[in-house]
């Protein structure tokens, strides 16, 4: 509906700017907002939709950073020595258990050739773990 004071919407707000600079110095697609009043600027209202997106997203996105930031973490340290060939690894994971473990495979498949030596390494205990809380 377009009425002496402009457009009209229930979904559309008009809100007024004025500008204390010429006009003819804006570029051409804003020279064209130009009204006596000043510059008209639509603004929407957001739909529910969009605010339980928003809501949505910010909420994931606050869960995440909780569960990456809250969680304990160990680092351990695994040397091993199979067969004449030594290597250590340091792995960081949620519990010590876990953190020596994937260092000792880690490890193990640096030093060995083949199926039948890396699980001759894995039955093979560390020679050294040191482990810390982070």
């Amino acid at each position: 509906m377009v009425g002496s004071g402009g457009f009209h919407s229930p979904l559309l707000t008009t809100h007024h700017i004025t500008a204390s600079f010429p006009v003819d110095k804006l570029p051409p697609f804003l020279q064209s907002l130009k009204t006596q009043e000043g510059f008209a600027i639509a603004r929407r209202p957001i739909s529910k939709p969009a605010l339980v997106g928003i809501l949505l997203a910010v909420f994931l996105l606050g869960l995440i950073l909780y569960e990456t930031v809250g969680l304990e973490q160990y680092e351990c340290e695994v040397c091993v020595d199979f067969e004449g060939r030594n290597k250590c690894l340091t792995v960081q994971a949620d519990n010590e258990a876990l953190a020596t473990a994937t260092a000792k495979e880690n490890a193990c498949s640096y030093v060995t050739n083949g199926r039948a030596e890396t699980f001759r390494c894995s039955q093979t205990p560390p020679a050294s773990i040191r482990c810390k809380r982070l």
